[in-house]
C-alpha cells in the first residue's frame, strides 16, 4: 500500500490538498488534509464511515460514482470537479495490497479554484477584448447611423444570449432628446415568433409614464451612466405584458448609447431574454449576468465608433445635399437616379421623370435682390418637397432648375402627380408673405414652373442622359408655351 502512503506524505506537504480512502462498497476509511474543509466546509471526520455517493452533491454523484468505480477495477483517473464555487483537481486509483491484489480505492484532491478564477478571469478578459475588437470591426464597416445600429443590435444580441433586440433611435427634430421606436430589430430565431410582441412594442410609443419598460427607457436616457433590467411581469401596460408572455419574453435590459461631439444618448438599444421549450433541459435561457463594469466598457468602445460614422454620414450628406432647398444636389440626384433606373429596368418596372424650372428668377434678382431669389429657390423647393412622397428623389439641380424622380409610378400616375404640384404652388401663391412677398397682402411676383415630364418603359430601356434630355426638352416646351399665353394675354 505503498501509494496510500505516498500521497498521506503529499497531503502534509502541499497545501490545500486532500486524500480520501474507500473500501469496494465506497465507504470512506480515511478522510485527511485541508482542502475537505475548503472544498466542503465539513471537517475530515464528517466523512468516515459513510458512502460517498451519501455524501457527495446531486451534481457530483455520478462522477464519483463512476471515477471510484473505475479506481476498484484497476483504473487511475483524473478529472477537475466543480464542488459548490470551489474547484478541484481529482486524482482517483487503486490501492493494491502486497500480492498485487486491489484492496481499496483513494481519491487525492488539490484545491485548484484560484488557478480557475485566474483562468476564467483571463477567458474573460480575452472575450471581452474580441468583443471590442468585433464592436470596431462591423461599426465601422457601416456607412450610417442605422447600419452601424443594426450591426450592433446584431453583434450584442447573439454574444450576450439575448432572445431579441430592439432600437429606439433620438428624434432627430427634438431638442429633449425625446426616443422614437425603429423598424430595427434582431431576434434570435429569426422567425415569426416574435411579431407580436413587436408589434406590441411599436404601438405603445415611448414617452414618460406611459409603462414601465418605456420609463425605463428613459430614466437611462436621462442617465446615460447606467443600465436597467426590468421584469415585464411589473409592466401596467397590459398590451406589452400579455404579448410578452404569449412570446416567452420575460424581461429586459435596456442600454444608452452615446455619441456625437457632446456624448449625447444618440440611441437605446433593448435586448429581451426568453424561456426555452419545455422540452429544453434548462429552465430558463436568461442572459448571462454581465458585470456593470463590462457593460459600462462595451458601450463606452461603441461611442467613439459611433461618432465617427455620424460625422461621415454628415459630410456624406452635404456633399449630395443643397444648401439652399435642403433637396439633394445634382450628384445626389444622379447617383440615385442611375440605381433606381437600374433597378426598374431589372424589375420591369415604370418611373416618372419631371423636369421643373423656376420661370423669372433673374428678374427677380436682377428687381429685389438675390436674397429674395434665393426666398423664391427655397419656395420651390419647399413645394416640389411636399407635392410627392417620401420615396421620390426631390431635387435641385442648380440655378433655377428641379428634377423629381418616381420610381414604380406609370403616366397613368401623371395626372395626380402634376394636380398635386399645382395645387402647391397655387396654395404658395395664395400666402400674402410666400416667395418674397410684398406689403399690403398683394406679391410683388408669383411662383411659376415650367413642367418637363416623361416615363421610363421597361419595355424600353434608355439611358439616362436620354430620359434627362426628354424631360429637358418637353420642359422647354412647356416654357415656349407659358410665354406664348403671357404674351397673348392668355394668363
Amino acid at each position: 500500500m505503498a501509494n496510500e502512503c505516498l500521497y498521506q506524505v503529499m497531503v502534509q506537504n502541499i497545501p490545500h490538498s486532500a486524500i480520501l480512502v474507500f473500501d469496494h462498497n465506497m465507504r470512506y476509511e480515511l478522510a485527511e488534509g485541508s482542502a475537505i474543509q475548503e472544498l466542503t466546509g465539513h471537517g475530515s471526520s464528517f466523512y468516515i464511515g459513510k458512502l460517498a455517493q451519501e455524501v457527495a452533491s446531486f451534481a457530483n454523484r455520478a462522477l464519483i460514482e463512476k471515477n471510484f468505480r473505475a479506481a476498484l477495477q484497476g483504473e487511475t483517473r483524473d478529472q477537475d470537479v466543480r464542488i459548490g464555487a470551489q474547484f478541484a483537481a481529482l486524482h482517483t486509483a487503486p490501492i493494491r495490497g502486497e500480492n498485487g491484489a486491489i484492496v481499496r480505492g483513494m481519491a487525492f484532491l488539490y484545491n485548484i479554484t484560484a488557478r480557475k478564477q485566474l483562468e476564467a478571469k483571463l477567458l474573460a478578459q480575452t472575450e471581452h477584448l474580441e468583443l471590442l475588437s468585433q464592436i470596431s470591426d462591423e461599426v465601422n464597416k457601416a456607412s450610417s447611423l442605422r447600419e452601424a445600429l443594426a450591426r450592433l443590435l446584431q453583434l450584442l444580441g447573439a454574444r450576450w444570449n439575448y432572445a431579441v433586440g430592439h432600437v429606439l433611435l433620438r428624434k432627430d427634430d427634438s431638442e429633449a432628446g425625446e426616443l422614437e421606436s425603429t423598424d430595427l430589430w434582431w431576434t434570435s430565431d429569426g422567425g415569426a415568433r416574435f411579431e407580436p410582441f413587436k408589434q406590441a412594442i411599436e404601438q405603445m410609443g415611448f414617452a414618460p409614464g406611459k409603462g414601465y419598460l418605456p420609463d425605463h427607457v428613459f430614466q437611462v436616457r436621462n442617465k446615460p451612466s447606467t443600465w436597467s433590467v426590468v421584469g415585464f411581469q411589473k409592466d401596467p401596460t397590459a398590451l406589452v405584458r400579455a404579448a410578452a408572455a404569449a412570446c416567452g419574453l420575460c424581461s429586459a435590459s435596456v442600454f444608452p448609447v452615446l455619441a456625437g461631439a457632446d456624448n449625447e444618448v444618440t440611441a437605446v438599444l433593448e435586448f429581451f431574454s426568453t424561456t426555452l421549450s419545455s422540452s429544453s433541459s434548462s429552465a430558463a435561457a436568461d442572459p448571462p449576468p454581465h458585470p456593470p463594469s463590462l457593460i459600462a466598457s462595451v458601450m463606452q468602445s461603441i461611442t467613439p465608433h459611433l461618432t465617427r460614422v455620424i460625422e461621415r454620414e454628415r459630410h456624406a450628406a452635404l456633399s449630395t445635399t443643397d444648401d439652399l432647398t435642403h433637396l439633394h444636389n445634382r450628384r445626389g440626384f444622379l447617383a440615385l437616379a442611375r440605381h433606381h433606373l437600374a433597378s426598374a429596368e431589372r424589375t420591369r418596372k415604370p418611373l416618372l421623370l419631371l423636369f421643373a424650372d423656376l420661370d423669372g428668377l433673374k428678374h427677380v434678382n436682377d428687381t429685389y435682390g438675390h436674397a429674395a431669389g434665393d426666398g423664391l429657390i427655397a419656395e420651390a423647393g419647399r413645394v416640389l418637397r411636399e407635392a410627392f412622397r417620401a420615396s421620390d428623389i426631390v431635387a435641385r439641380l442648380g440655378g433655377d432648375e428641379f428634377a423629381v424622380l418616381m420610381p414604380e409610378t406609370d403616366v397613368g400616375g401623371s395626372g395626380a402627380v402634376l394636380g398635386r404640384l399645382r395645387a402647391g404652388v397655387e396654395e404658395a401663391n395664395g400666402r400674402n408673405d410666400g416667395g418674397g412677398g410684398g406689403g399690403g397682402g398683394e406679391k410683388r411676383y408669383k411662383l411659376e414652373l415650367s413642367l418637363g415630364l416623361t416615363s421610363f418603359d421597361p419595355e424600353r430601356p434608355e439611358t439616362l442622359d436620354g430620359l434627362l434630355d426628354r424631360a429637358d426638352a418637353l420642359m422647354y416646351e412647356d416654357k415656349r408655351a407659358r410665354k406664348r399665353g403671357r404674351d397673348g394675354g392668355a394668363r
